[in-house]
């Protein structure tokens, strides 16, 4: 009886064997990879919109502890130097924060040509950081967008009286800013 062998064949794949799985490696790599910067995008936006609610909740937090108006400043609204903002404030413990790869726009450049927030020894967001003077509450809305996709857009929401934060998803098509349900 004759016996099959393999002694004059070599074991191992052929190029075009590799090549085939190469192609098909490198499809499904380019139908996963926009998913997967998308998910980068949303997660910078995200991030974003957290570190701002965390620092206005600190500037508010120490303006009760102390006793005394604290600002923040925001970058203006829609301009160049928003790409990579900055907020600063004079209440702020560990210093000022940098929020990478987004852009803001703001409504309250109307209401203050400086973009400064001022929260009064309440914690609530006045016009005056004058702590004796009368004041007028403001409701804002501050958006965050990835500056390379306008499309993923988080929001802030500050209501008043009691000066509250929230975040949500703004809707441009009915300019709000819906709540995210926990």
């Amino acid at each position: 009886m004759r016996r099959l062998t393999a002694t004059n064949r070599q074991l191992g794949f052929t190029l075009v064997e590799q090549l085939v799985v190469l192609v098909i490696i490198g499809v499904l790599g380019s139908l996963g990879a926009p998913s997967f910067f998308g998910m980068q995008q949303r997660g910078k936006v995200t991030e974003a919109a957290n570190t701002f609610r965390s620092a206005m909740e600190e500037v508010q937090r120490i303006a009760i502890m102390k006793s005394k108006s604290c600002f923040i400043d925001l970058p203006a609204s829609g301009s160049s130097n928003s790409i990579e903002p900055v907020l600063s404030s004079d209440c702020f413990v560990m210093g000022d924060r940098t929020l990478t790869e987004v852009k803001i726009t703001h409504n309250y450049s109307e209401a203050f040509p400086e973009n400064r927030l001022i929260f009064d020894f309440k914690g609530n967001n006045t016009t005056e950081d004058n702590d004796s003077s009368p004041s007028m509450f403001l409701e804002g809305v501050i958006i965050f967008e990835h500056k390379d996709n306008p499309n993923i857009q988080k929001c802030a929401f500050i209501s008043q009286p009691l000066g509250l934060i929230r975040l949500g998803d703004y809707n441009e098509t009915t300019n709000n800013c819906e709540a995210v349900q926990n």
